[in-house]
């Protein structure tokens, strides 16, 4: 009999010069053509990349990343979006830095 296949992922983020999200496959699940969606939210984004869409294939215990580079002032929220399952961070951006302010890592079960 064969394992019931189990979807999960898990998604970390880290600061400094811009923003690094990882997106780890730790399931048995090979997730073909999935749809990443992320966003930075805040009041005072001056310039950098805001938002990043992107499709990707992501074999049973692999991972990816992404960076984006972005510039401003303030508290921003990061919401990483696959399909249907979202992980939403909180950050604090200083001109090009950016320093995370809950990342556990957040995983999807």
């Amino acid at each position: 009999m064969e394992p019931y296949p189990i979807p999960r992922m898990d998604v970390n983020i880290t600061g400094g010069l811009g923003l690094s999200i990882t997106i780890m496959n730790i399931g048995n699940v090979f997730f073909e053509n999935q749809s990443i969606h992320v966003i930075v939210d805040g009041p005072m984004i001056l310039f950098g990349e805001q938002s990043l869409h992107t499709t990707i294939i992501l074999n049973l215990g692999g991972e990816i990343t992404f960076g984006l580079f972005l510039f401003g002032f303030g508290k921003v929220t990061v919401t990483v979006t696959i399909d249907s399952w979202e992980w939403t961070f909180k950050a604090f951006l200083l001109g090009p830095f950016i320093l995370v302010l809950d990342n556990d890592g957040c995983t999807l079960i």
